[in-house]
């Protein structure tokens, strides 16, 4: 690992030691609040987070729960992190819109959310799918955006950002 950035600091995340690549797993992902909660957004993400967290309030209400999907070309195509290296067919490390639903359906219920914002860079996902269908995550299910003119890095931390600062509990689809 190089120097870190002129004006960065590093802090360890309410105990836990950095995460090394090959010591990431279902366990460790279950610590991402603990890293998430440790960073803070620059000034320019934190707007951008906060516009797009009044306007997930008031589209899928006060109860509202982020669902992240993993659908993005380069998770579905262009690398193997979703194909199992032995069959070639998708695992449930990359599962489909329709099956995030049906694996978060039992918790959403469970915390009475009163909608859905879906997270997923929507300017990356390949036209031949996987394919959305707001329907399956029930009424009040919104894909918000950015404008195309934020840079992407811009608009992914935003929407990270955006998923910690859910009311109820951010229900992470993509099962590391």
């Amino acid at each position: 690992m190089g120097p870190i950035p002129v004006g960065a600091t590093k802090t360890r995340a309410n105990g836990f030691a950095p995460l090394k690549d090959s010591a990431w797993n279902s366990t460790t992902t279950s610590m991402l609040h603990h890293v998430y909660a440790a960073a803070r957004p620059s000034a320019k993400v934190q707007r951008l987070v906060d516009d797009l967290a009044n306007t997930a309030k008031r589209l899928a209400g006060s109860r509202w729960a982020a669902v992240h999907l993993t659908i993005e070309r380069d998770w579905w195509w262009y690398s193997d992190f979703c194909r199992s290296r032995r069959t070639e067919a998708f695992t449930l490390r990359c599962p489909s819109p329709s099956e995030v639903a049906v694996i978060t359906s039992r918790r959403r219920r469970r915390y009475q959310t009163s909608g859905v914002i879906l997270l997923y860079a929507a300017d990356k996902v390949s036209p031949i799918g996987p394919h959305v269908c707001f329907g399956d995550f029930g009424p009040r299910t919104f894909k918000l955006s950015l404008p195309i003119s934020v840079p992407y890095l811009f608009r992914n931390a935003a929407e990270q950002f955006l998923a910690v600062a859910t009311p109820l509990v951010n229900i992470r689809a993509n099962l590391i």
